[in-house]
């Protein structure tokens, strides 16, 4: 019954001239008392969460879509990757894949995207398994041993 002794057109205008002063009214419902450095205050711009406008959304979006189709043209990559320049390529390539997958969890996390965030997670899972997968055989961790440079052709027979 301690509510019924509040004057609560005395409080309604305190928040009423906060919110005026573009302020914030504490949780104990107190107004905030200003201070000087480091002290209890209204909350930094930095500290909220950007806002989601179309152009943000959109640019988001296209990220991920970037990501993901470079997940799909690894996955049919047309070249050879067992040895040589074409491997040190195939494996820039998937660390680009990588940075790329970082890059779209990042934006989402900062834009509060659970779908995006996720597909980047996936995108993320699927370089790390790309480059194990030619990783791995090279360094003598799998049971198939591969080579990282391509043998050198015998040179041809001479005909004399």
């Amino acid at each position: 019954m301690a509510d019924q002794r509040r004057d609560w057109d005395k409080e309604m205008a305190a928040i009423d001239h906060v919110i005026a002063k573009g302020g914030y009214v504490a949780p104990s419902g107190a107004a905030p008392v200003a201070t000087t450095g480091g002290g209890v205050g209204a909350p930094t711009p930095a500290a909220l969460p950007p806002p989601m406008g179309g152009r943000a959304w959109l640019g988001m979006w296209a990220r991920t879509l970037l990501a993901l189709g470079l997940a799909a043209g690894l996955y049919a990559w047309p070249w050879s990757r067992y040895c040589g320049l074409r491997l040190y390529w195939y494996l820039g390539a998937v660390g680009l894949l990588a940075l790329a997958a970082l890059w779209v969890m990042l934006v989402s996390w900062r834009r509060r995207s659970g779908l995006s965030h996720l597909l980047g997670f996936l995108i993320l899972a699927y370089a790390v398994w790309l480059g194990a997968s030619e990783i791995l055989p090279r360094t003598g961790y799998a049971k198939v041993v591969r080579t990282w440079s391509c043998p050198t052709p015998p040179p041809p027979a001479s005909s004399q």
